[in-house]
């Protein structure tokens, strides 16, 4: 070996003999500078190359006896002459620095590896012929391959042809301008599914010189799936907005349009090439009507005061038509509050406002023929109410008619003729007196009975308006006449200033009593009576056998005179209402609703029953201080009969303590004759046309309180002799009591 700046000789080798090893020999000069292990290496190539001919090619570490410890290269390589070994010519070279070289090498492309192991994207070399020489850990795990499989081989044997032609039409263009270059390329997922990547292809040399193509790729098939769905979704938001009927227009912060859509172009006319960067002012669609509220709100989104609104519009077409238009503004602001750009959607509210205003005329004429149909239906209801009243009242007045046929012909006939026959009694020889007697008891009945059928056929309690007092008298008159119990509850007297709503409730209370007595199995039943929001309730209630209501109503008979079906029907012509709450166990409830209008009655401390006297009677002792010390009475006669007026005045002339100073036929005679006469006592009957005693006694009573006011009536009830003492009346007699009776009236006896 000979020693030159990196080599030198270590020893010179003689020829070695039969029975020495030059090896050895050799080797045992230098095996010093090495470690045990790396003498054992060297010692073992040495002795293949002496005994086998074999060269060698070490690289060890090398530590010499000064300086710092280094690698060598020694090569070795066996001399032949004449087919034998006679010695080994070697070399050692010190390859320091490039072991260190490739120790960073290697340490580098550890470190490489490690990195394209561990990052998500995948990475291969390629050599310039296109033969894969490294593939990442994340390309085998993403296709599911292995190095082996792809190690030396070619795109077209790897790949679709589609596939392998364009990845090696980029390959050879990174080579051919020795750029790195992007591009997008599709491949097969192991399940078949094409997936895009986004490549980064470059060039690459080796230490050698050796140039390859590397790749970097970012799977984007899942971006790539979303451009294309917002591309697809910005189509078909472009083709709605095309074909949309809401026009869309943006303008910016100079009021300069930047948006303006097929659908403005339909709407007003003009292209978009016509208005794209046009001042808004400057479009001649303006109408006269709202160029001021136009101005408004362009001052009102320049000041911030508007976000989003509302307002309707009406503009001009390009062809100079009017459209109605509906506005939506939505103003943006930039950072510092300034108006950036605004964005409108209008809508074309034509058809609709004229539809509108179509609907509101035909409303107002639709309103206006309600108006006139109601109308004419309430004068039709008004009409049948007047009927109703009329059909009550007529019905009233043919009773009333009968009534005093009995009343004013018959009773007074008889009354006429029992006075007579009483005068005759008086004057009569007594043999003569028990047949005279007996014609006297027999006029006596006859008036009784004319007067029981009188007054069923028209209370005379009924006509003074005071229904309180006639329910009582009916209460009365079903008990002694049906043996029927009624049990009758008010809060409040009541008199109504209507006669026919007075006569159809005692009608109707008087039938739904004769139904309970024929129909329900039993022989009592209550009466109530009260005020309920500004109404008067009146309820029927039994404990009897219940009905049907709806039977009712479909099966009654027609050609009844005053069924249910009647009082319901009356009722509601008078504005009254009828309910029925039935059940089978606990009998029916049937209640009688009409509007409350009453008149207050006159209330004192008067009150006379069949002859007696009130708190304002006296006794014939105090007669005279009743009168003033007189000894003759004046007496008016009051009454519409003037058999009855004879009668009376002929046998009260028979005394000389009493002076008939006037007689009256009616109520508003009275009432002048008492003005102007001023009498002591007033003999008044209660049923009178015109004016009846009721009305004339309270007028009577409220201007001259001191005179005696007595009623007369062929009528021997409580409830009438009530409402005559409440009216003002000192007392009531019937007029088929006897004439005693009637003079200790007079004077206050009773």
């Amino acid at each position: 070996m000979f020693w030159t700046k990196e080599t030198y000789r270590i020893h010179d080798i003689e020829e070695p003999d039969e029975n020495t090893h030059c090896t050895a020999e050799c080797i045992s000069r230098s095996l010093q500078c090495y470690d045990t292990e790396d003498r054992s290496a060297i010692r073992a190539a040495f002795h293949l190359c002496f005994e086998k001919g074999e060269p060698f090619d070490l690289e060890i570490p090398f530590t010499p006896v000064i300086g710092r410890p280094i690698w060598v290269r020694i090569i070795g390589r066996p001399v032949f002459e004449n087919n034998k070994l006679v010695k080994v010519i070697g070399n050692i070279m010190d390859i320091t620095e490039r072991r260190k070289a490739v120790d960073a090498l290697q340490e580098s492309e550890e470190r490489f590896r490690l990195f394209m192991d561990n990052s998500p994207n995948i990475a291969w070399l390629k050599d310039e012929q296109g033969r894969y020489v490294y593939l990442s850990k994340t390309f085998k795990d993403r296709f599911g391959v292995q190095f082996d499989d792809f190690k030396g081989k070619t795109d077209e044997q790897l790949w679709s042809a589609a596939t392998a032609e364009q990845f090696r039409k980029n390959d050879l263009a990174v080579l051919a301008s020795n750029h790195a270059i992007e591009v997008i390329e599709e491949t097969s997922n192991p399940d078949g599914s094409i997936c895009y990547w986004l490549i980064s292809k470059f060039p690459f040399h080796d230490m050698a010189g050796n140039r390859f193509v590397a790749g970097i790729g970012l799977d984007i098939t899942n971006r790539k799936h979303a451009d294309e769905e917002l591309r697809n979704t910005k189509e078909r938001l472009e083709a709605h907005i095309s074909n949309s009927p809401l026009a869309i227009i943006e303008f910016d912060s100079s009021y300069r349009v930047t948006l303006w859509t097929g659908a403005a172009e339909r709407m007003f006319g003009w292209k978009k090439n016509e208005i794209i960067g046009k001042p808004i002012n400057e479009i001649r669609w303006r109408h006269e009507d709202y160029k001021k509220a136009n101005i408004k709100i362009c001052e009102a989104m320049l000041a911030g005061r508007i976000i989003r609104n509302k307002y309707a519009n009406r503009m001009y077409r390009k062809d100079g038509s009017v459209i109605h238009c509906e506005w939506y503004i939505s103003a943006i602001y930039d950072a510092q509050g300034q108006l950036a750009s605004a964005f409108t959607q209008v809508f074309d509210v034509t058809n609709r406002d004229i539809a509108e205003e179509a609907l509101r005329r035909s409303r107002d004429e639709l309103e206006l023929r309600v108006n006139e149909r109601t109308a004419e239906l309430r004068e039709r209801a008004e009409q049948l109410a007047r009927l109703s009243s009329e059909l009550t009242l007529i019905e009233l007045r043919e009773r009333q008619r009968f009534s005093e046929f009995l009343h004013d012909e018959l009773q007074q006939l008889l009354v006429g003729a029992k006075i007579c026959q009483e005068m005759l009694i008086s004057d009569m020889d007594d043999f003569l007196k028990p047949d005279a007697q007996h014609v006297l008891d027999l006029i006596s009945h006859s008036i009784k009975g004319t007067r029981s059928l009188s007054t069923e056929l028209s209370p005379p309690v009924l006509r003074t308006g005071d229904l309180t007092a006639s329910l009582k008298w009916l209460a009365k008159w079903m008990y002694e006449n049906q043996g029927f119990e009624l049990k009758f509850k008010s809060e409040v007297l009541v008199s109504l200033h209507r006669k026919d709503f007075t006569v159809l409730l005692f009608q109707s209370i008087r039938e739904l009593l004769l139904n309970v007595l024929k129909h329900a199995g039993v022989k009592s039943a209550e009466l109530e009576m009260k005020h309920d929001n500004g109404e008067l309730r009146i309820k029927v209630r039994d404990q009897g056998v219940g009905f049907n209501p709806e039977t009712v109503w479909q099966n009654t008979d027609s050609n009844q005179k005053f069924g249910l079906i009647s009082i319901r029907e009356r009722l509601m012509h008078l504005g009254g209402r009828f309910e029925i709450e039935n059940a089978p166990i606990t009998g029916s409830s049937i209640s009688l609703i009409v509007p409350l209008d009453e008149k207050k009655p006159v209330k004192n401390g008067m009150r006379t029953l069949n002859g007696k006297t009130s708190k304002k009677s006296i006794t014939a002792t105090a007669c005279k201080h009743r009168f003033g010390g007189k000894t003759q009475l004046n007496l008016m006669i009051v009454d519409d009969h003037p058999i009855m007026r004879n009668g009376l005045s002929s046998i009260l002339n028979t005394y000389p303590e009493i002076k008939i100073v006037a007689e009256a036929m009616d109520g508003e005679k009275a009432v002048h004759l008492a003005r102007k006469i001023v009498p002591d006592v007033i003999l008044m009957d209660v049923d009178m046309p015109n004016m009846d005693g009721l009305e004339a006694t309270r007028i009577i009573n409220s201007e001259f309180p001191h005179i005696r006011i007595i009623g007369l009536s062929m009528h021997e009830s409580d409830d009438l002799a009530t409402a005559m003492i409440e009216a003002g009346a000192s007392a009531y007699c019937s007029k088929g009591g006897n004439i005693d009776h009637l003079l200790s009236t007079i004077w206050g006896e009773y």
